[in-house]
This record gives structure tokens, sequence and C-alpha cells, in this order.
């Protein structure tokens, strides 16, 4: 038996809790942002034990869903409005119109996004915006993540996607893996990630090739 397994399996116990204590705001007839509230962390402790089942080696490659990209990026923005809130930071999607089929497992585009928007948010100025745009095309989709903020040096970019890098302005506790994350999900699914400065900011872009391979 594994230290990991052991480890996991508790996980998996608080997960169960927490699940229930989800359970109980809905069964009670909650209404508002309570229930509102109560389905997405429900939604969160779901994603987490596939992730669990993954590390575990108990979810093979043929078990990874297909999904349409806009959902994959409507799910993100939802579940990352309250944590931009709390920070000062409003966030928002321009969706460019058409609804692809991704070429991956929808998890690996959400995880990306996930520390795409994340980190978008912690270098986001107080009372700045977070945009997601999607572009969509018979050749493929752009999306695009943009933050209002100090604008990344050149020196930065280069390393921008380095494992453990967090450059010369680090914003709060991390340990500089969101962004080198991103880059291998989004390589899974064929697609890949680039940065430039914007206006008053910094751009993430990212390239997915649609549809069945």
């Amino acid at each position: 038996m594994r230290d990991l397994d052991v480890g996991l399996h508790a996980v998996r116990g608080s997960l169960a809790v927490i699940r229930g204590q989800c359970f109980s705001v809905t069964r009670a007839g909650g209404t508002g942002a309570a229930a509102e509230g109560a389905r997405l962390i429900d939604a969160e402790v779901d994603r987490i034990l596939r992730e669990i089942e993954r590390l575990a080696g108990r979810r093979s490659p043929s078990e990874a869903p297909s999904g349409r990209i806009r959902a994959v990026v409507g799910d993100v923005v939802v579940r990352h409005l309250a944590a931009a809130e709390a920070c000062g930071v409003s966030l928002g999607l321009r969706d460019g119109g058409g609804d692809p089929l991704l070429r991956g497992d929808p998890d690996r585009l959400r995880c990306a996004l996930d520390n795409l928007v994340q980190n978008a948010i912690r270098h986001c100025r107080a009372d700045g915006e977070v945009v997601i745009s999607m572009t969509a095309s018979r050749h493929g989709v752009r999306l695009a993540v943009r933050n209002d903020g100090d604008a990344p040096t050149a020196v930065e970019l280069r390393s921008v996607f380095v494992a453990g890098e967090r450059g010369s302005r680090p914003q709060g506790p991390g340990w500089g893996l969101g962004l080198a994350i991103a880059t291998r999900e989004l390589a899974a699914c064929g697609g890949s990630l680039a940065a430039r400065p914007a206006e008053g900011g910094c751009l993430f872009e990212i390239e997915l090739p649609v549809g069945a391979p």
C-alpha cells in the first residue's frame, strides 16, 4: 500500500463530508446564493474526486470525455466569479460565436484555464478587469485571457512558462507552477499557449484545434 494511496483515501473521506454538507443545504430547500454556492462546491468536489482517480491510476485515457469548448469556458468563468470579486476584480467573457467540439479532454482544458484565470486575477490591479475571449473558426479556436495590471517585461516573458519561476514581482503565495501546468495541459489537447504584453496588462493566447482528430 503506497503512502499516496493512503493520502488520497483520506482526502476522499474529507470530500465526502463536504459533499454531504452540500446535499444538506439543497435538501433543506435552500434557494438563492446559498443553494448556488452549494452546487458549485459540489461540482468542485466532483472535479477533485476525478483528479484523485487519475492520480491513483484508476482513470484510463479512454474514459476522458469529449465536450464543447464554450461550455468549458463558461464553467471556468462561473467558478471563479466569487474569487475575482473577493479581490475586487471583475471577471467577464466575450464570446465571438461558434460552439466547436474540443479535440481532447475537457478536464485538461479546464485545468489550463483555471490556472490562467487564477494567475490573471492574482496579478490584476484592484478594481481592474479579467476578460476571457473566444473566437472560433472552421480551422480552430483562439482563446485569450487578459488582465489589467503591470505588463510583463521581456525578461519575464522569456521564463514565464518555466516551472518554479515566479518572476520579479510575485503576487501572493504560490509555487510558480500554474503557467507550466497550463502549457502541458493545452499541449495534450493539441493546443499551444503564448504570452505578450497588452495595453495596461498581460495577454495569454491559446490556439486549439477543433473536432475529432
